[in-house]
């Protein structure tokens, strides 16, 4: 009996693996059918928190009533969730044609998209995440076995289950999707599974169930399963539940300014913080102060502490970064970190995720009244905490951040925490004294105190600038955070999550000479609008399409770049909120000249694979060329090589043009004609075109032998940056002249080169022939 509780806790650490090997793993396969805008990432979190929540309050109530094992039941669960890792891919292909066909003909509405990804997400995603959540009330149905043990039970269970997903949230994230692709992810999960079924079979079979309570019928109504103060305790639960999330997408959106690619390695990053935060919350804090301070006033306590955390955090916040040297351990996940920004993880995500972690098996033990009703009381718990948390994603990122920005949202989330903690202490701590006094009073004050430091919280305080920099128009929109600045020596400058945008990375006027018919461009991703701006200046083009995934970027390259922008305005241009992949899909529309403009972690991580360059080329005209800007000296000799064959299997007549010392520019026709500048009475070639780097030929000599990028095989970002750069992977550096000539990266030594040797340039390499009339 004794070892079959050890066998429970491991088992139920496997569980927790594999649920954030599945969560994390199928986010980002959605994200790619559903795009990687803010509201599509949230409504894939609605539902996938929805699903949890809805499994656990179902599977707790009828845990209690049914004549059936835990151990049984647990066993059942874990089989079945782990056959379902391998058939998601199959379920998401069985809905991609009806999904697709719905958003290319419905309305273009964010209401009706959001609709579209709550309905389809749902189909996909409720089998599991029902599974999955029934699993906690089940297996804490099946460890405690007496009233007294519920506090101590449920920690034990809880906090090895987080543990085990905080492992799987940083393997999976960081390393197994990289690494080994997507198919063996989904084993990996598979595999936990199986192991967290083995586990629970062992504890059946060698040592019995090790609860009596599973083997009899057991009736708990309402009254039965709840103290008296259940009600007080659920309230505040419920809002913790709120504020955890909320504080996660909030401090998401405040590191988003210093990571590498917000939608995927920062979410980890802060993902992995909170749950480990969560874990020893319940493992360590609670076990150790339960001894030590009535559950009443801990309760209370760990609100408050919640509170004063997030409003430490805020107030470390507000300082400038005075070095922009990232911190080498995060640099190897590519995450760009600042030493004094890495610090803030600690108040801001880890301690209130240590409060939440703690509070929940101090609310089993405050709410429920025995083993009785355990399941239903876990359960019931577990659901308000997860519909509390759905709460706080749902509205904070669709409406509050928005609306009032993320550190005010911040600022109002810690005053929430205390107006609770102070509640609390009135209605919870002791008995009812008709002669105490009010919480009112003291609410209220508190709430207004909050409310007026929300209004005075700058803005943009979580944006890095630099001594000399000024603001001159802020915007916080509902996929990122914008700032124009004016630099003293350098002039505007604009910030997008935090990357200071230069412009320049393609250029339409060489794709206009290149494709002299060409009458509509297509740009996927504005950016400060350089290129944009560059392709309505072409007088041959009818059409230019902008496309980007922050809505309120127009109006902040309307004010950067002033009258110069004016062509915006005109009927020429048409701008759509959305990513680039999603775009093309839902699109029936095709192009003369489709230009790949994306930020560095689209292009690397999403907007390079071979699906997408097949995606691009299904949607130009006969003859219609698709371009994307290569980061030469950022990126290691085989990442390189990957991206060229990568391109080259979709457009085997690809060329390499040289925009500038570390930036190149593939080019890609729809057709078997070759990429050469050609005269046209319709265009004026300009004379300062770009020179051609590399040949088809010598683009098929560099890139032989070199595996493709897919959907399934994406790159492995922490092995596709050179370490030794001292530049950061995305370009927030302090702005300064740099004049040195950085070399591609096939002309470097690499300590994670495979054999061979450096591959040579273009200029080094006589062109026997090279296409065009330069």
């Amino acid at each position: 009996m004794k070892l079959a509780k050890p066998l429970l806790i491991v088992a139920f650490v496997f569980s927790g693996f594999a649920t954030l090997t599945y969560e994390m793993s199928w986010m980002r396969r959605l994200v790619s059918l559903f795009g990687v805008t803010y509201p599509a990432i949230t409504t894939i979190l609605t539902v996938f928190m929805g699903g949890i929540a809805a499994g656990s309050l179902v599977a707790g109530r009828l845990i209690d009533r049914v004549r059936l094992s835990p151990l049984v039941a647990f066993i059942g669960l874990e089989l079945f969730l782990g056959l379902y890792g391998q058939v998601f891919p199959y379920a998401l292909s069985g809905v991609e044609g009806i999904y697709l066909w719905s958003a290319e003909w419905g309305p273009d509405s964010l209401a009706f998209q959001t609709a579209l990804h709550f309905v389809f997400g749902s189909v996909i995603l409720l089998p599991p995440t029902l599974a999955s959540g029934a699993t906690l009330p089940v297996v804490c149905k099946a460890f405690v076995q007496s009233d007294e043990d519920i506090g101590r039970g449920v920690s034990w269970m809880y906090g090895g289950n987080l543990l085990g997903a905080t492992l799987g949230c940083y393997v999976t994230t960081f390393f197994t999707i990289g690494l080994f692709g997507f198919p063996a992810t989904a084993w990996t999960g598979t595999g936990a599974n199986l192991c967290a079924a083995l586990l629970g079979g062992l504890a059946l079979w060698r040592f019995g169930t090790p609860t009596t309570t599973a083997e009899v019928v057991v009736s708990s109504d309402e009254a039965g399963a709840w103290t008296p103060r259940a009600t007080v305790v659920a309230v505040a639960y419920l809002t913790v539940g709120f504020a955890a999330l909320a504080i996660e997408i909030l401090w998401t959106r405040c590191f988003s300014q210093f990571g590498f690619n917000p939608s995927t390695f920062v979410f980890g990053l802060i993902l992995t913080t909170f749950l480990l935060g969560h874990g020893a919350g319940s493992w360590v804090v609670y076990p150790v102060l339960q001894r030590r301070v009535s559950p009443e006033r801990l309760f209370t306590g760990l609100i408050g502490l919640m509170g004063l955390c997030s409003g430490l955090a805020i107030l470390a916040m507000l300082p400038r970064v005075g070095t922009m040297d990232a911190v080498v351990t995060l640099r190897r996940l590519s995450l760009v970190l600042p030493l004094e920004r890495a610090l803030l993880l600690f108040p801001a995500v880890f301690m209130p995720a240590v409060c939440t972690g703690a509070l929940f098996p101090l609310a089993s033990q405050l709410a429920i009244r025995g083993v009785g009703g355990l399941g239903q009381g876990v359960g019931s718990l577990a659901a308000l905490s997860t519909v509390g948390g759905i709460a706080g994603s749902f509205l904070t990122g669709f409406l509050f951040m928005p609306w009032l920005g993320a550190v005010a949202c911040l600022v109002l989330v810690t005053g929430m925490l205390l107006v609770v903690a102070v509640w609390c202490r009135y209605t919870l701590e002791g008995e009812p004294d008709p002669a105490r006094k009010s919480p009112v009073r003291p609410m209220v004050v508190l709430a207004a105190v909050f409310a007026g430091l929300a209004l005075l919280a700058p803005p943009h305080a979580h944006m890095i600038l630099f001594d000399g920099e000024e603001v001159l128009k802020f915007t916080e929109g509902r996929n990122s955070s914008t700032v124009v600045l004016r630099h003293p020596t350098h002039g505007k400058t604009m910030l997008i999550h935090g990357e200071r945008v230069a412009g320049g990375g393609s250029d339409p006027g060489l794709l206009v000479a290149l494709h002299p018919e060409a009458r509509m461009a297509v740009v996927m991703g504005v950016g400060s609008g350089l290129v944009t701006l560059d392709a309505l200046r072409q007088e041959s083009l009818d059409e230019v399409w902008g496309v980007d995934i922050d809505g309120e970027l127009l109006d902040m390259v309307q004010f950067m770049r002033g009258q110069e922008a004016a062509v915006m305005s005109t009927e020429k241009f048409r701008f759509f909120e959305n990513d680039g992949r999603h775009f093309l899909l839902t699109s029936t529309n095709q192009y003369d000249i489709l230009i790949n403009d994306a930020a560095l972690y689209a292009w690397y991580l999403e907007l390079s694979t071979l699906e997408f360059n097949k995606l691009a080329r299904s949607r130009l005209k006969p003859g219609g060329l698709y371009a994307g800007r290569l980061h030469m000296w950022r990126i290691s000799n085989d990442a390189f090589k990957r991206e060229v064959a990568t391109f080259l299997a979709v457009f085997p007549n690809a060329t390499m043009w040289k925009l500038s010392d570390d930036i190149g520019m593939l080019v890609g026709r729809a057709g078997d004609e070759p990429i050469r500048v050609q005269r046209h009475s319709r265009v004026q070639v300009r004379r300062d075109l770009p020179e051609l780097w590399y040949s088809t030929e010598q683009l098929h000599a560099v890139a032989e032998g070199a595996k493709l990028i897919t959907d399934d095989h994406p790159l492995h970002l922490p092995h596709t940056f050179l370490q030794e750069d001292r530049y950061p992977l995305i370009e927030y550096t302090e702005p300064v002249e740099i004049n040195e000539f950085h070399p591609a990266p096939f002309e470097r030594e690499s300590a994670r080169e495979q054999g061979g040797g450096p591959v040579p340039r273009a200029e080094q390499i006589p062109p026997e022939a090279a296409p065009g009339d330069r």
